[in-house]
């Protein structure tokens, strides 16, 4: 059976998971703009 690759656990770690720009950014701010823009462009 395989190991499962499992990162270093850090003790003072405040995420569990990368922290979404949706998180800090209130709806209808610029940045979303830029997000979907970037992700349209690179995603089509």
């Amino acid at each position: 059976m395989r190991e499962k690759a499992v990162g270093p656990w850090e003790v003072d770690q405040v995420w569990l998971f990368r922290p979404s720009v949706r998180a800090f950014v209130p709806d209808g701010h610029l940045s979303h703009f830029g997000r979907d823009t970037v992700r349209h462009d690179f995603c089509s």
